[in-house]
């Protein structure tokens, strides 16, 4: 019993977190907080119910949850691809347009899905959290 008090705490703490420190517009190290604090309530949550204990959230919140953690996944190797371009950009004196093409379409792509998923994310929390 106490093992199932402990995880149940820890994932509402890891809740809370989620939820004092996600603010719109969410900037890109609240994405990446957002991504882990997902990983560890499934994480938790699937340790819960192989120890044999009763899962925390029905079968529809734990498929948001992992649709959220999915969504990340585009957004984040868009974050990264736009880091490296605009890193190696920043070096050159004469950027192509070809170049200036590829940013802007990942800062649009970027934009886009930031939008859509701060969108789920925060109906997310407020199904969960009411």
């Amino acid at each position: 019993m106490t093992i199932n008090t402990a995880i149940n705490q820890l994932v509402q703490e890891e809740l809370e977190s989620i939820h004092k420190e996600l603010k719109s517009p969410i900037h890109s190290q609240g994405f990446r907080d957002l991504f882990e604090s997902l990983r560890k309530i499934i994480m938790l949550e699937n340790l819960l119910i192989q120890l044999g204990f009763n899962p925390i959230f029905v079968n529809s919140i734990h498929d948001e949850i992992a649709q959220l953690k999915e969504n990340l996944k585009p957004w984040y190797s868009n974050h990264l691809a736009f880091q490296t371009l605009s890193g190696f950009l920043a070096e050159k004196t004469s950027i192509s347009k070809k170049y200036m093409e590829w940013i802007k379409e990942l800062k649009e792509e970027k934009k886009s899905l930031s939008s859509e998923i701060e969108k789920q994310a925060f109906s997310f929390l407020n199904k969960i959290l009411v």
